[in-house]
């Protein structure tokens, strides 16, 4: 996907969080957040999204504090506003910090895509909502960011044997080693792009797996961070 495709889905997503902002109550629990509420999500949201403008652009970011919550929803969207403009005024090839090392703006730009649709559906669940549709190209994108930046970090861990985790759905495969599975045979995922994805962060979704002892270890271990 493009740098612009994903700041479209950005977008798109933060709308979708702040219309649960407007209506759900900040005391609501996060399914996907164990200890969460949708206050301390949209907290959290919001400083990832200073964070990550301060580490693509180099812009300041403000003082930490703790937002009230009378605040919290124009905070929110303030924030979401300065990350796109921010963004979409960088160059995407520009260099800049990430955490996998040197990169480019466009790791920022795609890594706040798949941010803000994991915890819009975060806070659409918190609402009691059904989440709306994952675009299946958007999260097949998102699958092959776990494959290719979050997965990376086990290479080193000495955590027991090695085995393949793959991953199908109907807009693609992926592969790859993970530590601490046990067993020789892949453990294999199946599902919806939209499914696959969130149950790689952790949340519930509907795939089919064929060790399912193998991937809840793979999961209590920490396939993200």
């Amino acid at each position: 996907m493009t740098p612009l495709e994903h700041l479209d889905h950005l977008t798109e997503d933060t709308r979708r969080y702040g219309a649960v902002l407007r209506t759900g109550s900040l005391d609501a629990p996060v399914p996907g957040c164990p200890d969460w509420t949708l206050r301390d999500l949209t907290r959290h949201v919001g400083t990832v999204h200073r964070w990550a403008l301060a580490q693509a652009t180099g812009a300041p970011r403000e003082p930490r504090r703790t937002v009230p919550d009378d605040e919290l929803a124009g905070w929110f969207t303030v924030g979401a506003d300065q990350l796109h403009a921010g963004l979409a005024a960088a160059d995407p090839a520009a260099a800049c910090p990430t955490f996998a090392g040197p990169g480019q703006v466009a790791f920022w730009v795609r890594r706040m895509a798949h941010e803000l649709l994991v915890h819009r559906v975060d806070a659409q669940r918190a609402g009691r909502l059904e989440p709306d549709p994952l675009d299946p190209l958007l999260a097949a994108d998102g699958i092959a960011e776990v494959v290719e930046v979050m997965l990376p970090r086990l290479a080193d861990q000495e955590n027991g044997p090695r085995r393949p985790l793959v991953l199908l759905t109907p807009e693609g495969s992926w592969t790859v080693d993970v530590p601490g599975a046990g067993g020789p045979a892949p453990v294999t995922v199946r599902g919806r792009s939209g499914d696959v994805l969130l149950a790689l962060w952790g949340r519930s979704a509907a795939v089919a797996v064929d060790d399912p002892e193998a991937w809840d270890r793979l999961q209590a271990a920490g396939l993200v961070p």
